[in-house]
């Protein structure tokens, strides 16, 4: 199989997640920030910040079905989501409406949960585009969630529940900055 790269989104594709996205953020902000939580939520929070599982048997499934863009979100969606729109000239619309978010994050953050799922690292869960029907050959086989489209023009919009632009203010984290 070829390799999957971040240049081969095409317009048209769906963009699809695996996994929960702002866990990794959220186990980071509880630590650094003292934050008390309740024992389940806590093992939930650091179980993601400290031992974060690589979807290497996800990414293996991916190649088979034929997805060629594809990237682990480490840096955080909105972040990773660019370096993709940037190497393949496309843009990306996405719905935070449709972003998996676990329900002990929106708990734990009330008011945070979403910039967490946005611009959170570290999650190492796999961020991908392909066409309606190798994404819905996926989802028969591993759980996906459809977040968005790649669309022509450039750069991510972000849209919310209720359909209105929304202007994330953040970044994800840049190495070299």
């Amino acid at each position: 199989y070829p390799p999957m790269t971040r240049n081969m989104a095409k317009i048209g594709d769906q963009i699809a997640v695996t996994g929960s996205l702002g866990l990794s953020a959220g186990g980071l902000r509880m630590l650094l920030g003292n934050i008390p939580v309740g024992t389940k939520s806590s093992k939930i929070l650091k179980k993601a910040h400290n031992l974060p599982l690589p979807k290497i048997k996800q990414g293996k499934m991916l190649r088979a079905y034929g997805v060629k863009a594809a990237i682990d979100i480490s840096d955080g969606l909105v972040s990773d989501l660019s370096n993709i729109c940037e190497a393949s000239k496309v843009g990306s619309i996405i719905y935070t409406a449709n972003l998996p978010v676990n329900e002990t994050l929106k708990q734990v953050f009330p008011n945070a949960w979403l910039e967490l799922a946005l611009h959170g690292g570290e999650d190492y869960e796999l961020l991908f585009t392909a066409p309606e029907n190798i994404i819905a050959n996926i989802a028969s086989e591993i759980d996906i969630i459809v977040i968005g489209k790649i669309v022509p023009n450039k750069g991510a919009e972000i849209f919310d529940e209720n359909g209105k632009l929304y202007y994330s203010p953040g970044k994800g984290w840049d190495h070299f900055i």
